[in-house]
C-alpha cells in the first residue's frame, strides 16, 4: 500500500518532516540563535512509500530556520534504509531531503514506473558524543511542519503542539507522538486493536486512497490549510467537507483490511478513528466491479450454464453397488482396533463419522491415542492432515501425494511393490458378474497401507509382533494381521460370507483392504447436493431452469468460481483435477524428513523423485466441504473462509501473515497467524517438533526466511496458480463481496445426509475391543 512513509530510526528523541513535492518557504523563527555544534552524532532513515530503493537522500543543518550545510548523503537500499553514518555533526535542528528511486508496493507486490516524489522531516539533534535520535516523517508530519512554518513560533513551542494537532484531527488517540512513534501497515501486520501504530498505521492509509484518488493534488497542503483554518476557529478537527472525505476513504481501507484474518480488529479500529476523527460516514454508492455481482441474475444463470457445458459437466455417476455382507465386514473391520499392532486404533479413530469422516485436528494422532477429535490425546503425531472419506468411488489416485494410483487397467503402483502382488491386485479389481463380488480399485488399494505405518498403527519399536517387522515387510505385516483376524471365528463367518467363493484360509489381506473400501464408499456415499443438481438440471437440455436449487448469492458463487480461475484446479464435477500443486504454505509437525532440518515434507517429489515435484500436494474434493475442518494438507486453516482467501492476494502475503514475517521491517515481527488458526492443544504438541526458526527459539513451525522464499518459489511455478488476471478477481478491494458469494457456493457442495453420520457406528466389533462411539468434549 503506497503509504507515503519515510521512517528516520535515530534511535532517541524527536522531530518531523515533509512530504510535499513544494517545499514551504520557512520564515525567520522568532528567538533561535544558531547554536555551537557540541557533538558527532550517528543518523539513519528509512525512505518508505513501499519502500523506496535506489533514492538519493541528504542530511541538511536547519539550525537557523533555514536549509544550510550539506552534512550527508546516502543511497537507500532495497530496504530503503539510507545510512548517512557515525561522524554527523550535532546541531539544533537538521533535515532530511530524500527523493527518487522506486518502491515495492507490499500490498500488490508491483514496483513503481515513477520515482518517488521529495520527502523531508526535520529533526532535533543537539546531544552528547556519540548521542542517537529518533524521528518519522510521513504525510501526517508534513502537515504539522506546514502548519509550523506558517506560524509565527519557533520550531521549539510549535512543532510539537501542531503535530499533536494533527494526530487528533486523523483520529489517532490522544498521546501518540506522530513526529517520533514508528507507524505499522495495519495490512501487513497483525497487532492489537488499541495499539498506535495500527491506529497510525491506518491514519497513513487514508492519506494514501487520497493519493490514489486523485495524485495531482497536494493534499498535505490541502490538510494543512484546512486544520489551520479550523484551528484558528477553534476547532481541532478538519472541515465537515474534508471529514467526508476521510469518511469516504475509511470504508476503501476497511475492505482491504477483511483481506486478512483480523477483519474485526480493522472494524474496531475504523469505529474509533472515525469517532475521534469525527469523519463523516458516506453514502453506500461505490461502484461494484465483481461482475459476478453486478451483472443481472439471469445473465449469470445464462453464462453459468454456459460454463457448464463448456466444460462438459454431468453428473458425477452413482457409487458402485455394495453387498451387505461385504459391507458388515469392512463397517466391522474399519472400527476394530485389532488391525493396529496395540490394538488401540482403528481406521476410523482418525475418519470418525461424528466427525464427518474426518478428525478435526489439523494433524491426526495415531497409535497410543485415546479419545476423538480436539479431546484424542497421546500418540503419535502424523505428518499430515486426515482427509474426508466421502465418494471415494471418484477418485483416480488416494492420498495427498497420489502414492496410490492405478496407471493402466491392471496395474497399480503403491510403495508396496511387487509385494501387491497380481492375485491381490486381482481381488481390487474384481466384477460382481465373474468373480462373485466387486473390488473397489485404488480405494482398496489404499487400505493396505495405514495398518503397515507405525505411526499410524503398526507401532513402534518392541511393542507388538507388527511392530517388530521391518517397515517394508508388508507382505508379513498383512499376512500376521490375516492371521490374528483367523484367530476369530465371527471374522472367519464375516468374510467369506462377503466372498462367498472362496475359503477365509486362501484370502489375503486383500480381501481386507477390499472390505474395508466397500464401507468407505457405501457408508460415505454423499454426492447428492445442490450443485449437482444444478449440473444435472443443465445437462438436461443446456438451460439452468430449476432456480430453486440455489438461491442468488450461490448462483453467483458459482459463476465467480468459475470466471475468477478456482476451476484451474478443481475441475470437473468432482471438483479436482487430482493433480498436484504447490501453495506457499506453513509446515509443522514431524514432516516427512525433508530438507536440511529434516522436518520438511516434499509431497509429490517423495513419490516421483522429481524436484519439480517439490512441496506439490493433490487437489482435494469438494463433496460436502463445509463440515470437513480444517483445511489443506496439514489442516492449516480453521475454517473454510481463512483457506478461501489464500487465493485471493499475492502469496508471499499470506505466508508472511501466517508467519508474523514483516518485509518492511525485514523481520518475525509479529504474532503469527498460525496461533488462530490451530487450537491451543495442539499448538502445544507441535512445540515439542525441533521446529528451524530465525532466532532458534521454537514456535510450533518452521519460522526462517529461506523457507518463506522457497515455499514462494514452488507456488509461483506452479502451471496451475491464479494469472494476475484472476488474482486481481479474487479480492481486489471486495473480498467482504466475495465471502458473501463464494462460503454459499461452497455450502451447496454439501449433501445433507452427510451432516449425521452416527448411524455407521457398530454397537460392538468381533474383537470385543471397545469401539469408539462418542466425542468427549
Amino acid at each position: 500500500m503506497n503509504l507515503l512513509a519515510v521512517i528516520v530510526l535515530l534511535n532517541g528523541c524527536g522531530g518531523s518532516s515533509s512530504s510535499s513535492t513544494e517545499q514551504p518557504t520557512a520564515p525567520s523563527p522568532v528567538s533561535s540563535p544558531s547554536p555551537t555544534p557540541v557533538a558527532t552524532v550517528s543518523v539513519e532513515a528509512h525512505f518508505i512509500k513501499g519502500p523506496v530503493n535506489g533514492a538519493t537522500c541528504n542530511l541538511y543543518d536547519f539550525s537557523g530556520g533555514d536549509k544550510g550545510t550539506l552534512l550527508a548523503s546516502a543511497i537507500t537500499t532495497e530496504q530503503g534504509l539510507a545510512d548517512f553514518g557515525t561522524n554527523i555533526t550535532a546541531t539544533d535542528w537538521g533535515l532530511i531531503e530524500c527523493s527518487g528511486g522506486r518502491y515495492v508496493d507490499e500490498f500488490t507486490e508491483r514496483s513503481s514506473t515513477i520515482d518517488t516524489p521529495m520527502m523531508r522531516t526535520l529533526l532535533q539533534m543537539n546531544g552528547a558524543q556519540g548521542a542517537q535520535f529518533s524521528s518519522v516523517v510521513t504525510p501526517l508530519t508534513e502537515i504539522a511542519v506546514t502548519l509550523t512554518l506558517n506560524d509565527s513560533n519557533s520550531f521549539n513551542t510549535s512543532f510539537p503542539t501542531y503535530s499533536q494537532h494533527v494526530a487528533v484531527a486523523f483520529g489517532i488517540a490522544e498521546g501518540v507522538d506522530i513526529s517520533n512513534d514508528n507507524p505499522i501497515d495495519l495490512l501487513n501486520n497483525i497487532i492489537s486493536d488499541d495499539s498506535f501504530e495500527a491506529q497510525y498505521g491506518y491514519a497513513l492509509a487514508l492519506f494514501s486512497y487520497l493519493q490514489q484518488q486523485d495524485a495531482n493534488s497536494q493534499w498535505t497542503q490541502v490538510l494543512a490549510t484546512d486544520l489551520q483554518n479550523q484551528l484558528q476557529n477553534g476547532e481541532a478537527v478538519f472541515s465537515e467537507s474534508i471529514r467526508g472525505v476521510l469518511g469516504e476513504a475509511t470504508d476503501h481501507y476497511l475492505s482491504f483490511g477483511s483481506l486478512i484474518n483480523s477483519a474485526l480488529q480493522g472494524v474496531n479500529i475504523r469505529r474509533a478513528v472515525m469517532q475521534r476523527g469525527q469523519f463523516v460516514s458516506p453514502e453506500d454508492d461505490t461502484p461494484i466491479k465483481t461482475f459476478s455481482i453486478i451483472k443481472p441474475l439471469n445473465e449469470i444463470r445464462q453464462e453459468l450454464a454456459a460454463y457448464i457445458t463448456s466444460n462438459n459437466l454431468n453428473p458425477v455417476p452413482a457409487a458402485p453397488q455394495v453387498t451387505d455382507e461385504m459391507f458388515l465386514l469392512g463397517q466391522a473391520l474399519a472400527f476394530d482396533k485389532i488391525l493396529s499392532g496395540n490394538r488401540d486404533t482403528s481406521c476410523m479413530s482418525c475418519h470418525h463419522p461424528l466427525l464427518a469422516s474426518g478428525d478435526a485436528r489439523a494433524l491426526s494422532l495415531g497409535t497410543g491415542g485415546q479419545g476423538l477429535g480436539q479431546s484424542r490425546a497421546g500418540g503419535h503425531v502424523i505428518a499430515r492432515h486426515a482427509q474426508p472419506l466421502f465418494n471415494l468411488d471418484l477418485f483416480s489416485n488416494m492420498f495427498w501425494d497420489g502414492r496410490v494410483e492405478l496407471v493402466n487397467e491392471d496395474q497399480f503402483r503403491t510403495p508396496a511393490g511387487n509385494q501387491l502382488t497380481a492375485e491381490m491386485a486381482k481381488v481390487f479389481l474384481a466384477k460382481q458378474e465373474t468373480d462373485g463380488f466387486t473390488g473397489y480399485g485404488v480405494v482398496s488399494a489404499q487400505a493396505l497401507f495405514p495398518v503397515a505405518d507405525a505411526h499410524e498403527m503398526r507401532g513402534v519399536g518392541q511393542d507388538n509382533e507388527l511392530s517388530q517387522l521391518n517397515p517394508d515387510a508388508f507382505s508379513e505385516i498383512w499376512q500376521r494381521l490375516m492371521n490374528r483376524l483367523g484367530e476369530i471365528d465371527e471374522y472367519i463367518t464375516l468374510f467369506e460370507a462377503a466372498y462367498p467363493n472362496t475359503k477365509f484360509s486362501e484370502m489375503t489381506f486383500a480381501h481386507a483392504a477390499n472390505a474395508i473400501a466397500a464401507f468407505e464408499i457405501r457408508g460415505f456415499d454423499f454426492r447428492n447436493n445442490r450443485w449437482q443438481a444444478v449440473i444435472s438440471d443443465v445437462a438436461d437440455n443446456g438451460v439452468f431452469d430449476n432456480h430453486e436449487l440455489m438461491d442468488e448469492n450461490t448462483t453467483r458463487g458459482a459463476h465467480f468460481f468459475f470466471e475468477t480461475g478456482c476451476v484451474n484446479c478443481h475441475k470437473g464435477s468432482v471438483m479436482s483435477d487430482f493433480d498436484f500443486h504447490s501453495l506457499a504454505f506453513a509446515q509443522y509437525g514431524p514432516g516427512k524428513g525433508n530438507g536440511v532440518s529434516g522436518m520438511e515434507d516434499f509431497g509429490r517429489e517423495n513419490i516421483t523423485q522429481n524436484s519439480q515435484d517439490r512441496a506439490k500436494f493433490r487437489t482435494a474434493p469438494l463433496f460436502n466441504v463445509d463440515l470437513t475442518a480444517p483445511y489443506a494438507h496439514l489442516g492449516q486453516f480453521n475454517s473454510l473462509w481463512s483457506h478461501i482467501q489464500t487465493y485471493s492476494i499475492p502469496e508471499r502475503f499470506w505466508i508472511n501473515l501466517y508467519t508474523g514475517y514483516d518485509r518492511i521491517v525485514g523481520g518475525f515481527v509479529h504474532d503469527p497467524v498460525f496461533n488462530d488458526e490451530v487450537s491451543v492443544s495442539e499448538r502445544a504438541l507441535l512445540m515439542t517438533f525441533p521446529m528451524p526458526s530465525f532466532d532458534g527459539n521454537n514456535y510450533g513451525f518452521i519460522r526462517t526466511l529461506d523457507y518463506i522464499e522457497a515455499k514462494l518459489e514452488q507456488a509461483i511455478a506452479d502451471p496451475g496458480r491464479l494469472t494476475l488476471e484472476e488474482g486481481k478477481r479474487m479480492g481486489d478491494g471486495e473480498l467482504g463481496l466475495h465471502r458473501d458469494i463464494l462460503v454459499p457456493f461452497m455450502e451447496a457442495q454439501t449433501d445433507e445426509g452427510a451432516r449425521d453420520l452416527s448411524h455407521l457406528i457398530p454397537r460392538t466389533v468381533p474383537s470385543g475391543l471397545e469401539v469408539e462411539r462418542r466425542i468427549n468434549r
